[in-house]
């Protein structure tokens, strides 16, 4: 899973996330983008986020954000 890449990257990180969080006002967030085929043979992403994803988003007080596009 593709987040789970990035937590393994920044989860040794989250001291240093959450202080330039507090010195630049700054929010953290997980931006997803889905694109969505209009094509009914082919099949629509799946979209999860495993434990330690979760874990990590909420220790640094992130939110996750979702766009989906549909593509003609």
């Amino acid at each position: 899973i593709i987040a789970d890449a990035l937590v393994s990257q920044l989860s040794s990180k989250v001291s240093e996330i959450n202080s330039a969080r507090e010195k630049f006002g700054a929010e953290a967030y997980l931006e997803v983008v889905l694109h969505i085929s209009c094509d009914e043979n082919i099949s629509t992403p799946a979209l999860g986020f495993t434990h330690p994803t979760v874990a990590f988003l909420s220790e640094v007080g992130a939110y996750i954000d979702i766009d989906t596009y549909r593509n003609h």
